[in-house]
């Protein structure tokens, strides 16, 4: 890890529904975010530090040198959640910027690592209101515009259909409409209306105004 980087993104989740399925069920769903963060880490090199850290059965945790694209993360791994037309849940999200102690670091238990990165994810996941499932603290650096971008990416992405998500979370690794619609098995039209009705323009706007201008 770049010892010059100062402030990191950390992802604190669980899973929404967890207890109306089945054990397997469950560990389905976590391999379904394990996969999903590996195909982010091979697609934005060095964005993630370590491995998908479990805990207390159903809840998760991610640690991202690369904070700028902690937002697309946490837009993408929930993308993946909801493109299963068959799992009817969710999982909620916290994204906390700051520093960590790089001392506490393990690679493969993130879990007990500590710093402010990580005191403002558990505490924004412990306050998060009951409807919601993207929430953000920044700290004195979290603008307040970042966090009403996120809650209305939030309120969009409440509504895809596992058809709509499934585009999405492949555009969310930068993949343009014909790849998209080639790895789907789709039409190229079906996949541009799938994104359209994402609301994707507006989320890819934003996206590109956090990991760009901040």
């Amino acid at each position: 890890m770049d010892g010059h980087v100062e402030r990191y993104a950390v992802l604190k989740g669980d899973i929404v529904g967890s207890t109306t399925l089945p054990t397997q069920g469950l560990v389905s769903v976590l391999n379904q975010l394990r996969r999903g963060v590996e195909a982010f880490s091979e697609q934005y090199r060095g964005a993630v530090y370590g491995v998908m850290d479990v805990f207390s059965g159903d809840s998760w945790q991610l640690l991202m040198p690369d904070w700028r694209r902690s937002l697309r993360a946490a837009l993408y791994l929930r993308a993946i959640i909801r493109s299963d037309a068959e799992c009817k849940i969710d999982t909620r999200i916290a994204i906390g910027w700051g520093s960590v102690d790089a001392d506490s670091l393990k690679l493969n238990r993130i879990t007990e690592s500590t710093g402010e990165a990580f005191t403002r994810s558990g505490h924004t996941l412990e306050k998060m209101a009951k409807h919601t499932r993207l929430a953000f603290d920044g700290g004195e650096t979290g603008l307040p515009l970042v966090r009403a971008s996120l809650a209305l990416a939030d309120e969009l992405a409440g509504r895809w259909t596992s058809k709509q998500a499934q585009a999405v979370a492949l555009a969310l690794l930068g993949q343009k409409q014909d790849k998209i619609a080639s790895a789907s098995g789709k039409k190229q039209p079906t996949v541009y209306k799938a994104l359209r009705s994402a609301g994707w323009r507006g989320i890819e706007t934003f996206l590109e105004e956090v990991e760009y201008s901040l």
